[in-house]
C-alpha cells in the first residue's frame, strides 16, 4: 500500500496534516452553528422579553382584576 501511495505522490504527512484539517473544519462549523443559535436566540429575546415585561406591569398595575384566562364553559369540556 505505501509504494502504491508514494507513486500517486501522497506522503504520510499529506494524510496527517489532510485528517487535521478536516477536524479543525468540523470544530470551526460546529462553533459557527453555535454562534447562529446564540444571535437568534438573543434577536428573540430583544423582542419577547420588553413585551413580557411591559405585560407583568400592566398586570401588577391593574389591581384586583386577577381573572383566569381559561373559559371553563368552553366546548372542550362538555366531553
Amino acid at each position: 500500500m505505501g509504494v502504491l501511495l508514494a507513486a500517486l505522490g501522497f506522503s504520510p504527512f499529506d494524510i496527517v496534516d489532510s485528517v487535521r484539517r478536516l477536524a479543525a473544519h468540523i470544530y470551526d462549523m460546529g462553533f459557527v452553528a453555535v454562534e447562529k443559535a446564540t444571535r437568534y436566540f438573543l434577536l428573540g429575546a430583544v423582542i419577547v422579553f420588553p413585551v413580557w415585561l411591559v405585560v407583568r406591569v400592566f398586570k401588577m398595575l391593574g389591581g384586583e382584576d386577577n381573572a383566569p384566562m381559561l373559559d371553563h364553559n368552553s366546548r372542550n369540556n362538555e366531553a
